[in-house]
């Protein structure tokens, strides 16, 4: 095989369902000249056999197998330090790509020479996942459409929010990817991996740019993200690790003057991992568990740190009860005020009810006396046709002739 182009980094932790599909959409792509590194994460269900087939059909799949688990960080970390092309990409197990997506994207970032390409997403949700979360996740994944340099990387990602920072939707220039592992020890991260690589990836990169183009299918609702979980203590132990990844990345910038550039990122980084982890520890189901794990918190997190959040998130919390007793309050004056308004409605009706009720009384009397008379009128004309036969019949008689006649002349003597 020639020199590869793109090494494709999976990291793989027990996801026999869905790994043969992402496997399939990366042997198959059009550009051929690649290699696919995968690495078993301490797999315990049918991953290592499968992974174990693809590579006796296809020599460009290189397989690294931990014996235990030591998280997502280090699977793709050691996928890095053996990748040989130029250019690296990382493929989730339960993703996949479109066949087509290494060789334009091969050609795209030679065209544009970036340290970083960002392109589109395709978000595979499962029915579990809420079209509003479908639509908030599209729109976090979008690409930001123009070239960013320098340290601006970093502003448009954790302080604009412009860049996504998830490994998976970019492709990167290998000698800085390999620069930014080469700065990640043995630290076992399964919680905030993404934003604590792409931190470092950023932090040596030159330059970004974002295309529309979409290549990538994210599977939306399979993993951690846009599911409901179930919690347990090595979930919030998870958690908990990142409290180790802000000293980390201090250490990093250290020799940086910009230090309160630097110290706002990393504040924020501090307050969202100790909202999170302290959001796991609330839904764990056990006390006794509770118990271990806010010793756990406070441990990792420093005593102080943990006091504040929880102080924050309590003073937050009845705030929040606050605001919606005072919104249960307003809605129970409004259906108050309703409820007087249909009463003063049901007596206006009832009040019309009866003047109807009146008004029908009378039209039937009425009703009643117009077909009396109605009666009495067919009577009458009955007996006006009657009377008019008699006049008629008087008039054709000899006598009332005769009496005409009688009256014409008294009318001529009378002139005379």
């Amino acid at each position: 095989m020639n020199h590869p182009l793109i090494s494709i980094c999976i990291p793989v932790y027990n996801v026999e369902k869905y790994l043969c599909e992402c496997l399939d959409s990366i042997v198959n792509q059009t550009l051929c000249n690649i290699e696919i590194i995968c690495v078993n994460d301490g797999s315990t269900d049918r991953s290592l056999d499968i992974l174990e087939s693809y590579k006796i059909k296809d020599s460009r799949i290189k397989l690294i197998s931990f014996a235990t688990n030591k998280s997502v960080l280090q699977a793709r970390k050691v996928a890095v330090e053996v990748a040989t092309a130029p250019f690296i990409m990382f493929v989730d197990s339960d993703d996949s790509l479109e066949l087509d997506a290494c060789e334009k994207l091969y050609s795209y970032i030679k065209e544009y020479d970036v340290d970083i390409l960002h392109f589109g997403t395709f978000v595979d949700a499962t029915n579990e996942v809420r079209s509003d979360v479908i639509k908030w996740f599209e729109d976090f994944a979008e690409p930001y459409q123009q070239k960013v340099y320098d340290e601006d990387i970093l502003t448009f990602c954790f302080k604009d929010k412009k860049i996504i920072w998830n490994l998976w939707n970019k492709i990167y220039k290998a000698e800085v990817c390999k620069l930014a592992f080469s700065k990640i020890g043995s630290l076992y991260l399964n919680m905030c991996e993404d934003m604590y690589t792409f931190f470092i990836i950023a932090f040596y990169a030159s330059s970004y740019l974002g295309v529309n183009e979409k290549f990538y299918h994210y599977r939306f609702g399979a993993g951690i993200t846009g599911k409901r979980q179930v919690w347990d203590d090595k979930r919030v132990n998870d958690l908990c690790h990142m409290a180790y990844v802000v000293p980390l990345l201090k250490k990093l910038v250290s020799s940086k003057k910009q230090c309160k550039f630097y110290e706002d990122i990393f504040d924020g980084f501090n307050r969202d991992f100790l909202n999170a982890a302290l959001s796991g520890l609330s839904n764990l189901s056990s006390e006794a568990n509770k118990v271990r794990c806010m010793e756990l918190y406070c441990s990792r997190f420093g005593e102080r740190s943990a006091y504040d959040c929880v102080v924050t998130r309590l003073n937050n919390q009845e705030e929040a009860i606050l605001n919606l007793s005072r919104q249960l309050h307003e809605r129970e004056q409004v259906i108050t005020n309703l409820s007087n308004q249909l009463h003063e409605c049901e007596e206006v009706i009832l009040n019309h009810s009866n003047k109807l009720y009146e008004y029908e009384q009378v039209v039937a009397k009425l009703t009643q006396q117009l077909k009396v008379a109605a009666q009495e009128i067919i009577k009458l004309n009955s007996d006006i046709n009657g009377l008019n036969k008699q006049i008629y019949g008087i008039q054709n008689t000899r006598g009332y002739k005769l009496l005409e006649l009688l009256r014409k002349i008294k009318r001529k003597l009378t002139l005379k």
